[in-house]
């Protein structure tokens, strides 16, 4: 912990990366709730998140029920932090697009929607973009699942406020007016500080 701290306060994110990598490499197993809940706070201070949501998943692995319940909004923000980058959670592999793309290069009947999307352009860069945005909307699905989850889980948590907030942000950001008003009576009624 000493060290990470000194790290952190020299402002060397990459040797707390790597530190924090060894760590979890040597003791991962071993760690139990509250270190994977360090672990998950020193991911997030290097703008680690894909690490943090992993740390954090580990964490609620070993927490009650009712710490599970948290955990769930704790993960839903990370998800929404990771943007473009790959979560703990689900399945990220386009390689179905990569193999339906190499076996007919030319629109036809296998590729139909593919070459939609892809015509006239380079195909491995327009593979790439596409499994790049494919990544952050699976990390929104992922945050939006999460908040169901604790939805239905626990209608009136308090964290809930705040979560539903950072989700109408990200639909805003997105161009998507329809959904984030959809959120604001949900909003609304809560604590002022969250409201305003």
């Amino acid at each position: 912990m000493r060290l990470a701290t000194y790290f952190g306060g020299q402002g060397r994110g990459d040797a707390l990366a790597d530190l924090l990598s060894q760590i979890d490499r040597r003791y991962g197993k071993d760690l139990g709730r509250k270190e994977q809940l360090l672990m998950a706070r020193l991911h997030t201070e290097i703008d680690a998140t894909p690490e943090a949501f992993r740390a954090r998943l580990a964490a609620a692995h070993h927490g009650s029920a009712e710490e599970q319940t948290a955990d769930l909004a704790a993960l839903a923000h990370l998800a929404l932090a990771a943007g473009g980058r790959p979560l703990a959670w689900g399945t990220y592999n386009d390689e179905s697009y990569k193999w339906v793309a190499s076996m007919d290069r030319t629109p036809g009947f296998w590729t139909g929607g593919l070459s939609f999307l892809l015509t006239g352009e380079d195909w491995k860069s327009a593979l790439e973009r596409l499994e790049n945005e494919s990544l952050s909307e699976r990390t929104f699905d992922t945050a939006r699942l999460l908040t169901a989850e604790l939805v239905r889980r626990a209608p009136n948590h308090a964290d809930l406020p705040a979560l539903r907030v950072a989700l109408m942000g990200k639909h805003v950001a997105r161009g998507e007016g329809k959904a984030a008003l959809a959120l604001l009576p949900l909003v609304e009624s809560a604590p002022a500080a969250v409201a305003d």
